[in-house]
């Protein structure tokens, strides 16, 4: 992922701090010097900082985000700090066990600012969740649920937690059917694509035995969550927000087409 530089450099603004030595400042001063060609200043500073550095970069960019940035505002700074992890990942676009674990840690901690916290959430799934394996996948599947029933972590975080868990089970769940070898031919016929999820309730689209199995074991994952979804939503006591995306993704599982019995 190419995160564009000019737009990071002018959503954050420049530093006036130029006499400070903190990581973020040092990023933010060689954004400046973005052009049309790149940044090769600023991607070298990139390349020489460790993980922990580049964490501590994105920890410091949200400190100083968050004083001047609203709340609801704060998505759009996912893509400014996101420059600090621009390296984060291996060279091939996966993520190493270790670096994984350190970003999820960071999730996790209660010691972290609510912002950094949010956006590493928002940069796991935007920028690294497609290059991730599957155990990984799995392990941060469970770093999200756990986010989520932690009632000492903020609503906004866990609300967010619980959007980005429905969206990848749900996802997965649909690129097992658009994979499957005997629904890649119907991308070509319009009707048939739009009524794609019809046609497999109603089995007139034959599934792979293989697709079959995979869609299983995704049910029986939503089948494991959907007791926590269906408590934290009728519970009295729980946030507006939290409440309102387990609702959401209780529902996005609902509208997932249940394959037909063959």
């Amino acid at each position: 992922m190419r995160i564009h530089l000019l737009f990071a450099c002018c959503l954050l603004g420049p530093s006036m701090l130029f006499g400070e030595t903190n990581l973020w400042t040092r990023i933010e001063k060689l954004s400046q010097h973005d052009t049309p060609q790149g940044n090769p200043q600023l991607e070298a500073y990139l390349k020489t900082l460790t993980r922990p550095q580049m964490l501590q970069a994105a920890r410091e960019g949200c400190e100083k985000a968050k004083t001047r940035v609203p709340q609801e505002s704060w998505a759009e700074g996912v893509l400014p700090v996101g420059l600090a992890l621009m390296f984060y990942g291996d060279e091939k676009g996966g993520v190493a066990d270790d670096a994984l674990n350190r970003l999820l840690d960071c999730i996790t901690s209660a010691n972290e600012g609510q912002l950094f916290r949010e956006t590493l959430l928002r940069l796991l799934r935007q920028m690294y969740w497609e290059e991730l394996t599957e155990r990984q996948r799995k392990q941060g599947k469970e770093v999200l649920l756990s986010v989520l029933t932690d009632k000492k972590s903020s609503p906004r975080l866990r609300a967010l937690s619980c959007r980005e868990l429905g969206l990848t089970i749900a996802e997965n769940y649909r690129d097992i059917i658009t994979a499957d070898k005997n629904v890649r031919p119907l991308r070509n016929d319009k009707e048939k694509w739009r009524n794609l999820n019809d046609l497999v309730r109603k089995g007139e689209v034959r599934l792979d035995p293989e697709t079959r199995k995979s869609l299983k074991s995704v049910r029986d994952e939503i089948e494991s969550i959907t007791p926590t979804l269906t408590a934290l939503s009728q519970d009295a006591d729980e946030s507006p927000e939290v409440k309102d995306r387990a609702q959401r993704a209780l529902k996005t599982f609902a509208d997932l087409p249940v394959v037909a019995e063959q």
